[in-house]
């Protein structure tokens, strides 16, 4: 893994003094510092048909990449006790493909400093990320209309976040508690906050 990392530090320092890199070289930067989906048995898993929910994380890692597939099925769904009240993770990287986050499936985890969530995902559930203490920065999804109610709740930690152009509605407290939230960007597509 050094031998990686420092191969990858190597290529990034010769493209810089040569004034620029080309795909490969990016390419050789980028594998230095891949992160690779975690295990599917870190995953309790439900399945449907064609797709699959991811009911728990059970593993012990605190940076965690959900795989866009686990048995050969595509996870398209978070399940509200996907992460509830873990205390331990850092990170979490959700994949292409999933389309929902459900209720309070994030609540609690104190810890969580970042997220990254896919432009696929169009539904996030009530309090999804309520009491996560540590959080300081989310991306909201571009095809998101509704910010539900409780979803920031307590993110005391979360000092910005831009809300995309379809949001229509900001639920109920959906900031609040968010005591160092210093700036928030509001598009005129928002006709109704609700005491947010």
């Amino acid at each position: 893994m050094k031998k990686k990392v420092l191969i990858a530090v190597f290529a990034l320092a010769v493209c810089v003094m040569a004034g620029g890199c080309t795909n490969a070289e990016k390419k050789a930067e980028n594998d230095g510092a891949k992160t690779k989906a975690s295990p599917a048995s870190d995953f309790t898993v439900e399945y449907g048909s064609t797709e699959c929910f991811i009911s728990e994380y059970i593993g012990s890692d605190t940076e965690i990449v959900i795989p866009e597939e686990i048995n050969g099925k595509k996870v398209v769904w978070l399940r509200s006790t996907s992460f509830n009240q873990n205390t331990s993770i850092i990170s979490v990287h959700i994949p292409d493909g999933v389309d929902t986050i459900d209720k309070n499936a994030f609540g609690g985890c104190t810890n969580l400093t970042s997220v990254y969530i896919p432009d696929t995902v169009f539904i996030i559930g009530v309090a999804a990320f309520a009491q996560c203490t540590s959080l300081t920065t989310i991306n909201i999804p571009k095809d998101i209309t509704y910010i539900s109610d409780w979803l920031f709740f307590g993110c005391s930690s979360l000092t910005s976040i831009e809300i995309p152009d379809n949001i229509t509605t900001i639920g109920f407290r959906a900031f609040n508690n968010c005591s160092s939230l210093t700036s928030i960007t509001i598009p005129d597509s928002v006709t109704y906050i609700m005491n947010a």
